[in-house]
């Protein structure tokens, strides 16, 4: 029976309850990333459409649901404000009549109209209260357009009672009160025409009639006011229905957009499964910690204690950008009792800035925010991929096309084409303001010609005209010998650039960039960028961007001179071309001469030997050789841009590589040609490569992980169902492979984790897929067979396979495996129904002995909801007092009086019944509440021993320890202080413990062992006779006894094998200067041979069950009488 401390409340070792199942929720979500969505562009509604109730909707159907879900919203939302428009309405028509009509028809209509009105009320308060789902949308919206009609038809009723032939002016007045209610009408149900008109005609046409049997004349004009007015009014509907649904529809398509994008991010999986994790919980509205896991000190730096005892630690060490929004959002996100996940900066102890993912569950009792747990994840590794592939590729990508752009721009667009490169440059490398400066011929003065400038920050082109330049006499002595000059801080220029100095004090500016532009060796102006709201360092890449860019701005600006202007372009478009690796090429179509620069022959690998289309071609591996002819003829069929990324085999050295090659059409006099470039791309294919396997494959066994064999199982459902053949899932997990960790060390498990990898992998098929998804399982996806008998076959193969011996580190060891299976359609269509009946079915072949095989039955949940049934119970079982400790006596032989109990629990429900302690101890174990059980039991034998010894002072109570609760490094030293509180010694507890606890081997197992030996507890080894190296035990662990287990007593008085092990362990116990008992003991045949051979102590029903305290204290009470009379 599990047992610890009464002392131990919270300690930072324990996980707080509610993080494993986050732990497993954020894992789970994982698992799903990279999963690629559109957005739903384009979509349309009709205002008038209410889709189907369809179990499965399509994308589109889904769609127009939540469509109508919000015209539904906006239509309840109107509700008080019709209801307050048409109340004042009525009270003051049924004021107006009180001395026209009978008290008692106004009274009675009023009466109608409030009753309605009522229950109009009350169904937009209950709406507001359920929060209804999407699905649930088109319940409401019937239920409010019958209280629509039925208010329409109270108001119809009153056109005979409210329209009397009194007089024109009160005529005039109902007109008025119709024309009121139909617009109100439209303006409030706006969302949905249908709505409006179930309103509109039963409300005014009765009106219109009633007009019309008045025998005056103005009620026959205001009849037919009424009917056009009508007509209007619905087309006026129709058009705010549309307008609003169309609002409502971009709304909802921006949402999704939103969605897609915030999915993209989710493709880098395996650098977030490769970090650690650090569980946390905390109080709501405080900010403050109350657990953290110590993975915080090695991942930030910082001790738990920090953590814990500092109120606004997370907030002062938050990055400061980040520390503006992230308590605000989390705190909103907490009382909105919303899940949320995160991404923000830390600064660790050493200075470093961490990026963590935080994914946070905000625990709800009562409708309110009791406490909320998270997981952090360290993202730094991710971020700086991500920003240096997006950095580097989008610079190399803006340099291209900022060369394309000046090389092909006519003298009419360059300004434009000038002022759109600023920008995007200036925006790209996150500066405050990009400028261009042209200088005078003699370089006396210079003109901001073109600026940009961020937002927020102040232009200065108007204030940077025809300025002299004995403002910048230092810096125009560098740009005339060509440098690049940068000014990391403005403020530390020495006294030589004072005249700089003061300039850019006058614009703000902290640090800058400024780089030449050359006409030949002539400066012809400068292109500068500045920071003004901090000082920033320029990196050698952003450097040798803008160097390529000034030279492209310097040949754009010496296009008069057309023969320099084209060696200028020449000379650039070589430059870009190395920084880019990127070579360009012209082919004239139906010709076999191809030209190419040197650049593209350097990718390609060949020389300045002319090139011909077929000898290009031949560089194209056969596979891809199919692909780019099709693009190819494409482009010269239906005249579009010529696109296409392929391999190449370099002619000079035969490697491979991957080129992306894009050209366009071009016609002249000649023919038609095509023109463009080829880029080498190897770098980025195998990032993406990279980046593909860390996130689908196991870095382990280089197998598919869990993202990759769920889309492949995915894939082999559609083909079966297109198809006949059907697919299943095995779900395998290697038995007690936690030995092999334990005994041998993580290494070895890693090495026994690649064999049983490729054992699997050479037992299935080619065409099906193996997996580990996690630890020590694995999945199997078979495809393609045509009975249940197959699957049984592979299944035997593997089970075969494992009972071979594993050879690890020179060692030799058997380990089996535990399959359950899982078949299409029968045990679900889909792959998280299959993965989880397979793990279902996994679990039952385990707890049926292991090294077996299972096919999933639907029994089998029945198990599972008893499982999670009775996990569910046991949470609070404690509080409740549904828990109990019971003893049952251990007796000394001969006499047989009690001299000690054994300590078991008994659990009691109120709905289920009694539960066998072999059934709820074993769900602790696997849910954590071990500890809390242990606790209890505990505390129950401290607060009674006390007062037992009194009555037998060497009485003891024997405690069932777990090896969970033995993983608490404190429990020893709980143990120990809570005996020395109580004033009991060492000696009236024995801790019973089992083989599983000792096979470990861990040298904190024997030092708690021995420190509880020390102080006079006594140490039994529990279940003796039922393990593989119990003797090795008594050698290696200080034991103070044995206990025989009643597999053992029961019968041995018939079966005398049985009664030669028990005179065996008694015999070999008092060698040992053991003390035994023997568990189990039925019968008195039984007792006497345990008589016979001089057994110590004794338990079982024989001498009594386990019983209540109270029930033990009377026994112990009489027991002692009785030895004081016979002393008498």
């Amino acid at each position: 029976m599990p047992q610890a401390g009464c002392s131990g409340a919270h300690h930072n070792a324990a996980l707080p309850r509610g993080a494993a199942a986050l732990i497993r929720k954020f894992i789970g979500s994982m698992g799903i990333l990279g999963v690629e969505a559109s957005s739903p562009g384009g979509r349309r509604v009709r205002s008038g459409e209410i889709v189907s109730n369809n179990p499965m909707p399509t994308g589109e159907e889904a769609f127009e649901s939540r469509v109508l879900a919000e015209q539904t919203r906006q239509l309840y939302a109107a509700v008080p404000g019709i209801l307050s428009l048409t109340a004042l309405v009525a009270i003051l028509l049924v004021a107006i009549h009180w001395h026209l009509r009978p008290h008692g028809m106004l009274l009675g209509w009023l009466a109608v109209f409030s009753t309605v009105s009522v229950l109009r009320l009350e169904l937009w308060r209950r709406y507001r209260a359920a929060r209804p789902a999407v699905d649930d949308s088109r319940h409401w919206y019937r239920r409010l357009t019958a209280l629509t009609l039925a208010a329409a038809l109270v108001w119809g009723a009153a056109a005979w009672l409210f329209v009397v032939e009194e007089s024109e002016g009160h005529l005039a007045l109902m007109a008025f009160v119709v024309a009121g209610l139909g617009a109100g009408g439209i303006v409030h149900l706006a969302p949905r025409w249908q709505c409006a008109w179930l309103f509109l005609l039963p409300t005014l046409l009765p009106f219109a009639l009633r007009f019309a049997l008045i025998d005056i004349p103005l009620a026959n004009e205001i009849a037919l006011f009424v009917v056009v007015y009508v007509a209007a009014l619905m087309v006026l509907s129709r058009r705010f229905s549309h307008t609003v649904t169309g609002q409502i529809c971009t709304a909802l398509e921006q949402s999704e957009q939103g969605i897609v994008l915030q999915r993209e991010q989710h493709r880098y999986q395996s650098l977030v499964e490769s970090t650690r994790a650090i569980v946390w919980e905390g109080r709501p509205g405080t900010m403050q910690f109350s657990y953290i896991s110590p993975e915080v000190e090695s991942l930030l730096g910082y001790s738990t204690e920090k953590w814990l005892n500092q109120a606004d630690f997370w907030i002062e060490h938050m990055h400061p950008e980040d520390r503006a929004w992230v308590p605000t959002y989390c705190a909103r996100m907490t009382a909105q009792l919303n899940d949320h996940v995160f991404d923000y900066r830390m600064l660790a102890a050493d200075g470093r800035v961490v990026w963590l993912r935080d994914s946070v569950n905000v625990l709800v009792r009562d409708g309110k925010p009791e406490r909320i747990v998270g997981v952090m994840i360290d993202i730094t590794a991710l971020k700086v991929i991500q920003q240096e592939l997006e950095y580097g590729s989008g610079l190399q990508r803006l340099m291209v096309e900022a060369a394309q752009q000046f090389l092909n721009t006519g003298e009419a667009d360059f300004d434009h084409i000038l002022d759109q490169m600023l920008a995007r440059v200036g925006s790209w490398c996150s500066a405050d303001r990009a400028y261009l400066m042209r200088f005078t011929p003699d370089l006396s003065r210079f003109t901001n010609t073109h600026e940009w400038t961020a937002e927020g920050i102040r232009p200065e082109i108007d204030n940077l005209q025809d300025i002299s330049t004995d403002a910048i006499p230092r810096l125009l002595d560098r740009l005339r010998q060509g440098e690049t000059v940068i000014v990391p801080c403005v403020e530390q220029l020495s006294e030589e650039w004072s005249a700089e100095k003061q300039l850019c004090m006058s614009q703000e500016i902290r640090s800058l960039l400024v780089l030449p532009i050359l006409h030949g060796e002539r400066l012809a102006g400068l292109i500068g960028f500045d920071s003004v709201h901090h000082v920033r360092a320029w990196r050698d890449q952003e450097v040798d961007l803008l160097r390529i860019v000034a030279r492209l701005l310097a040949a754009a600006l010496n296009h008069s001179a057309m023969e320099q202007r084209l060696r200028a372009s020449e000379r650039l478009r070589a430059e870009a071309e190395s920084l880019a690796a990127m070579g360009s090429w012209e082919w004239r179509i139906g010709t076999e001469p191809f030209h190419a620069s040197a650049e593209w022959r350097r990718v390609f690998g060949c020389g300045d030997a002319p090139l011909t289309r077929s000898q290009v071609l031949e560089m194209t591996p056969e596979l891809d050789r199919e692909q780019v002819e099709l693009a190819l003829a494409d482009s010269i069929d239906n005249g579009q841009p010529y696109e296409t990324e392929h391999r190449i085999i370099r002619a000079s050295d035969g490697k491979q590589r991957w080129v992306k090659v894009h050209a366009e059409l071009f016609e002249d006099d000649d023919g038609r040609m095509l023109r463009g470039f080829a880029q080498d791309i190897t770098d980025r294919k195998r990032a993406e490569t990279k980046l593909f396997e860390l996130a689908h494959y196991d870095s382990l066994t280089g197998l598919p992980n869990r993202l990759l064999v769920l889309d492949r199982l995915q894939r082999a459902l559609k083909r079966a169902r297109r198809g006949s053949a059907g697919v299943a899932l095995l779900f395998l997990d290697l038995d007690q492979f936690k030995k092999v960790n334990d005994t041998l060390g993580h290494d070895a498990g890693d090495v026994a984790l690649v064999e049983a990898s490729q054992r699997l992998v050479h037992v299935v098929r080619d065409q099906d897929t193996v997996a580990r998804i996690g630890g020590d399982e694995f999945v199997i996806v078979l495809e393609d067979f045509t009975s249940l008998g197959d699957v049984t076959a592979v299944a035997t193969k593997i089970l075969d396979a494992f009972r071979l011996p594993l050879l690890v580190n020179g060692r030799e060891f058997t380990l089996t495996a535990s399959i359950g299976a899982a078949v299409s359609p029968y045990d679900g269509s889909g792959a998280p129904d299959l993965m989880r009946n397979a793990d279902t079915a996994m679990y039952h072949a385990k707890h049926s002995g292991r090294d077996a095989f299972q096919f999933f039955t639907s029994s089998m949940n029945e198990s599972v909801r008893r499982q999670l049934e009775i996990e569910d119970a046991l949470r609070g079982a404690i509080e409740r007092d549904e828990i109990r400790v019971f003893y049952q006596p251990v007796v000394r032989l001969p006499d047989c009086d009690i001299v000690g109990v054994e300590a078991l629990l008994r659990w009691t429900h109120p709905e289920l019944g009694d539960i066998p302690p072999d059934e709820f101890i074993e769900v602790a174990e696997q849910s954590g509440l071990i500890g809390e059980l242990g606790d209890f039991v505990f505390c129950d034998v401290l607060a009674r021993l006390a007062e037992w010894r009194r009555e037998a002072p060497d009485f003891f109570v024997s405690i069932n320890v777990s090896p969970r609760q033995f993983r608490d490094p404190d429990l020893v030293e709980r143990l120990i202080g809570d005996l020395e509180q109580a004033g009991l010694a060492g000696t009236a507890i024995k801790i019973e413990v089992t083989e599983g606890l000792l096979l470990s081997g861990r040298i904190e197992l024997m030092q708690a062992l021995e420190q509880l030996r020390g102080h006079g507890v006594g140490l039994v080894m529990d279940d003796f006779g039922t393990g593989y190296a119990s003797l090795s035990y008594l050698r290696d662990y200080p034991f103070s006894s044995i206990k025989i287990d009643r597999s053992f007593v029961e019968g041995m008085d018939c079966d005398s094998r049985k009664r030669k092990l028990v005179t065996s362990a008694i015999r070999l116990a008092r060698a040992l200067d053991l003390t035994v008992i023997a568990e189990g003991v039925e019968t008195s045949q039984e007792l006497d041979v345990l008589l016979a051979e001089q057994c110590d102590l004794a338990q079982g029903f024989l001498f009594d069950r386990a019983m209540e305290p109270e029930r033990l204290g009377a026994l112990l009470s009489e027991q002692s009488s009785s030895r004081a009379g016979s002393t008498i």
